[in-house]
């Protein structure tokens, strides 16, 4: 537009048309659709308030943020303007000498959401949980393309993430052979019994369930009870 204002002859298809292939990296950029994954450099209030507006415009709630601010950037305020978006918050230490500390952004994260969560390097967090899901193989795939014993540990990997004390799953061996039923039960297994949480699961297999609970409630489960739970033997 600009340049029209100098004589340049510009038509209005050609300038409509620069405007959609126009790209502004790291501004409410959408890496993903499925799941939705939007990378947002906004570093102050009004820059959390522009990108709460794209947010209510397009109605989308429930978000995951892995959120990163410096000192004196008011994150108090950027956190107040996006918080009706976010379903929880990881707080991370940005790699720079006027970083807010991972801990204090959570404490200023917990004024405004329930789940909060301290991550010191966001690869290793998110690498750990593909691993202890026995999915750190798919971490370059689309979730779209994975069968669903593969999709089914990267959603246990997601879950694994926000670092719960109880993990509450829905038949979540369904549409699972014999094997990827197994692995996946013995791997909540391990997080029952090694990492100390609490995993509920609710199955039809009684038999693979049985296999996998605790000893104490090993007990063979009546033939209307599908909902069994691998405890902490501590």
């Amino acid at each position: 537009l600009a340049l029209c204002e100098y004589g340049f002859s510009i038509s209005d298809e050609a300038i409509m048309q620069g405007i959609a292939a126009a790209r502004n990296p790291a501004r409410i950029e959408v890496l993903q659709r499925r799941p939705l994954v939007i990378l947002d450099g906004m570093h102050n209030p009004d820059g959390a308030r522009a990108l709460a507006a794209v947010l209510r415009a397009e109605h989308v709630q429930g978000l995951t943020a892995v959120m990163g601010v410096l000192r004196g950037k008011n994150e108090t305020e950027m956190l107040r303007a996006l918080s009706p978006y976010l379903a929880r918050i990881y707080a991370v230490q940005p790699p720079s000498p006027r970083a807010l500390g991972a801990e204090e952004l959570a404490a200023a994260a917990g004024r405004v959401c329930k789940d909060v969560s301290v991550w010191h390097d966001v690869r290793q967090a998110v690498q750990h949980a593909l691993e202890v899901a026995g999915a750190a193989h798919l971490a370059d795939r689309d979730l779209n393309c994975i069968s669903d014993g593969q999709r089914q540990r990267v959603l246990l990997a997601r879950a694994i993430c926000q670092q719960p004390q109880v993990l509450l799953l829905d038949e979540p061996t369904s549409f699972l052979d014999i094997k990827g039923k197994i692995e996946l039960l013995t791997i909540l297994q391990k997080l029952a019994h090694e990492d100390g949480l609490a995993v509920i699961v609710s199955l039809h297999h009684h038999d693979i369930a049985h296999n996998h609970t605790h000893p104490h409630h090993s007990h063979k489960p009546h033939q209307h009870t599908h909902q069994h739970t691998a405890h902490n033997p501590k």
